[in-house]
């Protein structure tokens, strides 16, 4: 396949090759999961599910590379199901690298899913998007998918660890606030700071963050501590007045 990239204003021709993931795609696979799309896993962790995937045939991913890297990706699974005795696909995630967007490498990759479908006999594909990636909606619509179903999400119990997690760094964050108001507790602050700091910088306070802007966390949770500026404005300001002392 021939297309046109726009680099600058200079403009050339790449070709784009679509095919099974190999597991020195695994760096970048994990990074368009990062970048694209908002999943914050580390290149070890995507290449042990990768792993696991490979060993599981209902599992695929195929990735897009152009001048000679990947570029964009896209996997599923085929389910079973008592309404689909043949199974279904299921689409766990498209993502295709900015700079390769609007030329195509999206439709070719959700082709290669229908191919996949045809060729497990599975009647049709579904999939899940984000409620605010409205121009991901636009481009499944131009694709020929339809809108049927809202997708709700419940954590499994055992599994609201993040829910605690937001909670205690929120309380964190509301006495690291007052203390910082009262100039109190010198040792106090600093131990919330350094706390909130290991928070702001970690997967953890990624992922907490996509939850939210996903809207999948309650309604009633307070979350200034994944305001992304929040964090940040608190840390700078105690740094100035840590270096007045």
């Amino acid at each position: 396949m021939k297309i046109t990239v726009i680099n600058g204003t200079e403009k050339k021709g790449v070709t784009v090759c679509i095919r099974k993931i190999r597991e020195e795609d695994y760096p970048a696979a994990a990074q368009i999961w990062r970048d694209v799309l908002d999943v914050p896993v580390g290149d070890e962790e995507a290449a042990r599910i990768y792993r696991a995937m490979e060993q599981d045939d209902r599992c695929f991913t195929y990735v897009a590379e152009a001048d000679d890297a990947v570029v964009g990706l896209v996997t599923g699974v085929w389910v079973l199901a008592i309404p689909f005795p043949n199974g279904y696909i299921k689409m766990n995630g498209l993502g295709v690298l900015p700079a390769y967007r609007r030329q195509g490498i999206g439709k070719k990759l959700m082709l290669q899913v229908e191919k996949e479908a045809a060729k497990r006999g599975a009647p049709h594909i579904g999939l899940a998007t984000g409620i605010t990636r409205t121009e991901a909606h636009a481009f499944y619509e131009a694709i020929g998918y339809r809108k049927t179903s809202f997708w709700y999400r419940k954590n499994a119990e055992g599994h609201d660890e993040h829910i605690r997690r937001i909670e205690r760094n929120e309380r964190i964050l509301e006495e690291a606030e007052r203390l910082l108001r009262e100039n109190a507790d010198a040792d106090g602050l600093r131990e919330r700071m350094d706390a909130l700091a290991s928070y702001y910088g970690s997967d953890e306070w990624k992922q907490d963050y996509a939850d939210d802007e996903a809207g999948l966390l309650p309604d009633g949770l307070k979350r200034g501590v994944l305001s992304e500026d929040g964090i940040f404005d608190l840390l700078e300001q105690y740094d100035s007045i840590e270096k007045e002392m």
